[in-house]
């Protein structure tokens, strides 16, 4: 969303984006190690990534940001805030 790229992981919209439904059936995920590493990679590439930008690149939009979400993802800087915020809301 933050630079218009492609979801690295399609596969897994169905069962995690936004409107999906949780299941009680643990076979309709994927293993936890598979997740686990899937998450670190994005976070590496969210790493490299932040590394040339600049602080002023922090404001510039979000290329992809739906209208609706743009006060969450709007700009790059939102975008990375959310990213290390959202794991909490997840947390029981």
């Amino acid at each position: 969303m933050m630079l218009g790229d492609p979801d690295p992981r399609p596969q897994l919209t169905s069962q995690f984006c936004y409107g999906s439904t949780p299941s009680l059936d643990q076979s309709e995920y994927p293993p936890f190690d598979e997740l686990r590493s899937d998450y670190d990679e994005v976070g590496s590439h969210t790493m490299r990534t932040i590394e040339d930008m600049s602080d002023d690149d922090l404001d510039r939009s979000a290329v992809a940001c739906p209208p609706e979400l743009a006060g969450w993802f709007g700009t790059r800087g939102q975008c990375l805030m959310t990213k290390v915020i959202h794991p909490c809301m997840h947390y029981g």
